[in-house]
């Protein structure tokens, strides 16, 4: 039993390699593309994001991107687990097999940054240390409970959805 649980894994890994080898194939089919719209920051929901996802998504839909540029000639492609601990094996063995590319850093894991250097724009919004402040909601019969409210001081109402 322990042989066939065994080839059964050794099927799997190999599938799993095929899956990664798929998705790096058709990343470098585009990574100009991508490159060009993370640099210039126009478009990148329709031309990155929104193209990204479905790949990903047939890896794991629990593997969720943050990119921008690393420096002047380099776009950075992270992969996270958004937390998840079950799929953080997905994102270590993507990222291991990914390609040397020369305008392109892949990291695995969103790693700790100065929130102070940090910002990110969807839409007409900007969220920075500039824009987000929270406050906590305090539970006295709860006292292990985390509760936080995000305010975002240019909010609009008529943006709510």
């Amino acid at each position: 039993m322990d042989i066939l649980k065994n080839l059964l894994n050794e099927n799997q890994k190999l599938d799993d390699i095929q899956v990664y080898e798929n998705f790096w194939n058709w990343f470098k089919t585009h990574e100009s593309a991508f490159f060009n719209t993370v640099k210039s920051r126009e478009n990148i929901e329709a031309d990155f994001f929104d193209v990204m996802s479905p790949e990903l998504d047939k890896i794991n839909e629990g593997i969720y991107f943050l990119t921008g540029m690393y420096n002047e000639n380099t776009a950075e492609l992270i992969l996270t687990p958004d937390g998840v601990l079950k799929n953080f094996v997905f994102v270590e063995d993507l990222i291991k097999m990914a390609p040397e590319l020369q305008n392109w850093k892949f990291t695995a894991l969103k790693q700790p940054n100065d929130i102070k250097n940090i910002g990110i724009k969807m839409g007409d919004y900007t969220f920075d240390s500039e824009t987000l402040s929270f406050y906590p909601i305090e539970h006295p019969n709860y006292p292990d409970e985390v509760e936080l409210i995000v305010v975002h001081s240019n909010f609009k109402e008529e943006d709510e959805r």
